[in-house]
């Protein structure tokens, strides 16, 4: 009796050791993402073998590309965060961060492929699919329906009627995404940023002085961590164009 118990206390002990520097990695991981490093923030995330660390790590790799990524090396990097992206689904399809982050890094490989590549290779409808699906389980998140709005709004943009045809792009989802992704936001730089780029792919003509007015409003909020400041920029780049 006393052995049983003896391995029993060890064997909690040890589940509780494991559960302390998974949370510990996962801190140091969300640390490293705040402070910029996004390409450590991916190491750490994706060595704990959970959903949330490959989402985290599919969203540093994709979030490094993006704003420091060598135009060489951006193909096999976003190939890498899809990767992670897809373990994070398989391991969690009920997660909303996973499916977000599959999407966002599908998308990032898909611009890096061509819009023929794209298109034939199914990755359009694959991100349009993940998106829906953290739609779907989390109605009220701005950061699903922000993405979907930029999917039609980028699908328009890009494929114009075959996207329409092949698949279902349209200008009034879009803008109803827009619309619901405001409504559910806490105040992101990101999805304020995303829903004026949306506006502005639609039609800059129609949409422009709207598209502003969010840029405006995301310009003055806080800078939370490093992409913050990479969208900040961003911001301030496309009100000058719109200025122009």
């Amino acid at each position: 009796m006393r052995r049983l118990l003896w391995r029993i206390v060890w064997l909690m002990s040890a589940w509780l050791g494991g559960a302390v520097a998974n949370a510990q990695d996962m801190a140091a991981a969300r640390a490293a993402w705040t402070g910029g490093d996004f390409l450590a923030a991916a190491e750490i995330a994706a060595g704990l073998g959970t959903s949330d660390g490959y989402a985290l790590a599919a969203e540093s790799l994709a979030t490094h590309g993006y704003f420091r990524g060598a135009e060489e090396e951006l193909e096999e990097l976003y190939r890498e965060a899809v990767r992670h992206g897809e373990e994070a689904v398989r391991l969690n399809p009920e997660s909303v961060y996973a499916n977000i982050q599959f999407a966002h890094a599908m998308g990032r490989l898909a611009e890096t492929s061509g819009v023929l590549e794209a298109l034939s290779n199914g990755y359009a409808q694959r991100v349009r699919d993940s998106l829906e699906a953290a739609a779907e389980l989390d109605p009220e998140s701005p950061l699903a329906h922000s993405g979907i709005a930029m999917w039609h709004a980028g699908a328009l943009d890009e494929a114009g009627l075959i996207a329409r045809t092949l698949f279902g792009a349209s200008r009034s989802r879009a803008l109803e995404h827009i619309d619901l992704a405001l409504d559910y936001d806490t105040g992101s730089k990101l999805v304020l940023h995303d829903a004026a780029v949306a506006l502005i792919l639609l039609s800059e003509r129609r949409y422009g002085d709207r598209a502003r007015e969010l840029l405006l409003t995301a310009r003055d909020l806080p800078q939370r961590d490093a992409r913050d400041g990479f969208i900040q920029l961003s911001i301030v780049d496309i009100l000058a164009q719109l200025d122009d």
